[in-house]
């Protein structure tokens, strides 16, 4: 009986080292996909457009309890990565949730 104990605990390490592999396979795959430069939008910002990321950056961050970002430079970047996405493919329906929330439904085709 023991070492049937052995031989599976042996084969559960070896299935989820494999497992593991294979993760880190597809993450190193998965970043060679898409890549938008969300650091262009901070060099592409004026000053004018500045003041107004900041105010966005604080109301968002004064109306939500959970809002996690620490900066206005991460604030800007997350915007450009999800607006370089939604650029990516084409809005098929647009609805405001009941909390005056917009959503868009995107078929991407990347």
């Amino acid at each position: 009986m023991s070492e049937l104990r052995k031989s599976t605990r042996s084969l559960s390490i070896l299935v989820l080292a494999a497992l593991f592999v294979a993760c880190l396979a597809n993450a190193a795959w998965a970043q060679g996909i898409y890549q938008p430069d969300v650091d262009q939008a901070l060099r592409s910002l004026s000053r004018a457009d500045w003041a107004k990321w900041k105010k966005a950056y604080e109301a968002a961050k004064a109306a939500d309890r959970e809002f996690r970002v620490e900066s206005v430079e991460e604030f800007v970047k997350i915007n450009a990565w999800h607006r370089a996405f939604a650029e990516d493919g084409e809005v098929v329906h647009e609805f405001t949730t009941r909390y005056g929330e917009p959503i868009c439904c995107i078929d991407v085709r990347t």
